[in-house]
């Protein structure tokens, strides 16, 4: 500490005015005190910064010995501090780098590719199967083998993405999910019905997988390079992936027309390999393992409860979009022959989802994370009461009442699950995992896995069994009630964790004000 008071020499300084001088000696006399009094403290047991104190060490006032008559500014000739306030502004910096916008640029394309390619085969697969002499039941499972190997693929390379490496698990996903693509493509020149069945499963597992692979790194690369604006860029991956799911079909049912089978998986699956070397020009450099070692495993994670419940709840909300995949347009039928606005209202939710998603993001990164998650469950309940409506209130179900219910169901999805990427990493960093790559990886293969287990058990679950028991109107209203029971436990748990900090700030605050209270009372 008393090097920080050596007085400079007068070669040093510029010379100073009498009452500059004066008020220089006096500044010093009272450093003396201060020390002397750190000194005594530290022997009685206190925290001084000085453990002792050399009396015989005079501390010269800072006089020189030569005073100006003029008045004059003291300027040290020796410090090598920067000013205080800068003399000249610093330039302002743009809001995203160069690498950022590559990044966005290179996975929003992808994204569009691959949500495109899973969903092209919607308008005519099933057909095409059946004339191949494939069951129903089995069509379903090839559908679904898709998001069970998503499911089981998600958290394995969560957890391994900082030894396999980032870029590479991403190049790697998009190149098999390309690839698979052309090769069901070619699937119709077999006529044999368990060959043509077995290799339905194998391309479709290989896509799966590559999904699973490109999703898991992308939400992680994603994070990772926007970290302060984490839920604005993942809401709007969730505007382009939902516009590609939305198209595929479309894209794929015009190229049938026109090509036949073959021709919508391999224009689909060109593409994307042809965007390969585009990503492998453009996109930066991801950490690799040697940066990104974690100290947890995904289970860990996932066990914690401010991860686990956000989970959860984006688990119930895929549910819920997979319990609409089979049972919605029969239930809009019922009000219209036309299949155009049964189209559009069964992609009203989905749509306005996507549309909102980047303005959810941008309001969850400003820390409304969870109070949207819970609105967000109230407004899911509103939207699947009002679907049916529930036969209880006994209104007669309308066209304008289901699109009600469509329109607060894509309000909700988007308040809900948008921020939970952020929840997630949040609860990882507040519980000791360590805040990089890594646990960018874990967080994306818990909630990749959470959405692909959604899509998984909607359909065949809520979409089969259910609905076949108590039919859409009730199904809706059992989901919608669950929806508000899980508002419910995420309040009374954020409400109990808000009352624990509060007093914990509390505590702290009158520890740290006896702290700084004097040993010695006047």
């Amino acid at each position: 500490m008393r090097s920080i008071y050596t007085q400079e020499t007068t070669a040093n300084c510029i010379p100073w005015t009498q009452s500059e001088a004066r008020l220089r000696h006096s500044a010093n006399a009272f450093i003396k005190s201060s020390i002397r009094f750190d000194a005594m403290d530290s022997r009685d047991g206190g925290h001084g910064d000085i453990q002792q104190i050399d009396e015989t060490v005079p501390v010269t006032p800072a006089v020189p010995t030569q005073i100006a008559t003029e008045p004059a500014v003291l300027i040290s000739t020796t410090s090598a501090e920067p000013p205080l306030i800068a003399t000249t502004p610093a330039e302002p910096s743009n809001k995203y780098t160069k690498n950022q916008k590559l990044t966005l640029l290179v996975i929003g394309i992808t994204y569009f590719l691959i949500s495109a390619s899973y969903s092209i085969l919607a308008p005519f697969f099933s057909e095409e199967a059946t004339k191949k002499g494939v069951s129903p039941t089995v069509i379903g499972l090839i559908f679904g083998d898709f998001a069970l190997l998503t499911f089981i693929g998600s958290p394995i390379f969560g957890n391994y993405i900082g030894v396999i490496g980032a870029n590479f698990m991403m190049l790697s996903g998009a190149w098999l999910c390309g690839g698979s693509g052309i090769c069901f493509g070619f699937l119709d020149k077999i006529d044999h019905t368990t060959v043509y069945t077995v290799m339905c499963f194998v391309t479709r597992s290989v896509e799966a997988v590559g999904a699973a692979m490109f999703f898991t790194a992308s939400f992680a690369i994603a994070a990772f390079m926007f970290p302060d604006n984490v839920a604005t860029v993942l809401g709007l991956l969730e505007m382009i992936s939902g516009m590609g799911a939305m198209v595929g079909p479309v894209i794929g049912g015009a190229l049938y027309e026109v090509g036949g089978y073959v021709l919508p998986f391999v224009t689909l699956g060109g593409v994307i390999m042809i965007n390969i070397p585009l990503m492998v020009l453009l996109l930066p450099k991801a950490p690799q393992s040697d940066e990104t070692k974690s100290e947890g495993s995904i289970f860990k994670l996932l066990l914690l409860p401010n991860a686990l419940i956000p989970s959860a709840n984006i688990l119930l909300i895929l549910i819920i979009v997979g319990f609409f995949d089979p049972t919605l347009g029969p239930f809009v039928s019922k009000f219209t022959s036309s299949k155009i606005i049964v189209g559009l209202v069964f992609l009203s939710g989905p749509g306005l989802y996507g549309i909102i998603s980047p303005f959810i993001g941008i309001l969850a990164d400003k820390g409304l994370t969870r109070p949207l998650m819970v609105g967000g469950d109230f407004v899911l309940c509103l939207g699947l009461l009002a679907l049916g409506p529930i036969p209880v209130l006994g209104v007669k179900p309308r066209m304008w009442i289901t699109i009600v219910g469509m329109v607060l169901f894509g309000i909700g999805c988007a308040c809900a699950a948008v921020p939970v990427y952020t929840a997630v990493y949040q609860a990882g960093i507040k519980n000791g995992f360590a805040d990089n790559f890594s646990t960018h990886g874990l967080t994306s293969g818990i909630i990749n896995a959470a959405v692909a287990l959604g899509e998984l058990i909607g359909p065949v679950v809520f979409g089969g069994v259910v609905y076949q028991h108590v039919g859409f109107e009730w199904t809706a209203a059992i989901l919608g009630f669950v929806a508000a029971f899980m508002g419910c436990i995420m309040f009374i748990f954020y409400l109990i964790q808000y009352q624990r900090n509060r007093r914990k700030d509390v505590t702290d605050d009158i520890a740290e004000t006896n702290e700084r209270s004097p040993l010695i009372q006047p």
